[in-house]
């Protein structure tokens, strides 16, 4: 399986990142997305790592690509741990989910941290969500503490 990494910087880019985020937030409205990822952008330079594969049985004159993860990120300091990259939304494709498409976007943005000079990679995680976990501590990650929300 060949994959093909595309870092999308604009809202136009990233609504194609839409067909796998709109079927993990369902109530999300194309609208919604486009609104939120210019905010996100104009907030913290979000950006979209868009993941294809090559679909060589869809047309027998041309590859097409198929999207099959996504994941969000940016850069970011903070005092405890400093220049880091922030991940957000990894979602890969239900039916690839186990194949290592995952591994390779972590090892991906892992390589864009390095270059970028961040001494960390961070994420969050839902405590429920225990397939994601055994991924993340496979691939160096730990749980240095906890994420905590208010609604106001």
């Amino acid at each position: 399986m060949e994959i093909i990494f595309k870092i999308a910087k604009n809202p136009q880019e990233m609504q194609l990142g839409y067909p796998l985020i709109g079927k993990h937030y369902q109530d999300f409205s194309e609208e919604q997305f486009f609104e939120s990822v210019q905010e996100m952008i104009s907030l913290s330079n979000y950006q979209m790592l868009l993941v294809f594969v090559k679909n060589q049985e869809k047309s027998i004159l041309v590859d097409q690509l198929d999207l099959v993860g996504v994941c969000g990120f940016w850069l970011a300091r903070m005092f405890y741990c400093g220049k880091y990259l922030q991940l957000s939304n990894l979602i890969v494709e239900e039916s690839l989910r186990g194949s290592g498409v995952g591994k390779k976007i972590i090892k991906y943005l892992e390589n864009f941290a390095k270059q970028n000079n961040c001494q960390k990679i961070a994420l969050d995680s839902y405590t429920e969500n225990k397939k994601s976990h055994s991924l993340y501590y496979s691939e160096g990650f730990y749980i240095r503490g906890f994420h905590f929300m208010k609604d106001i």
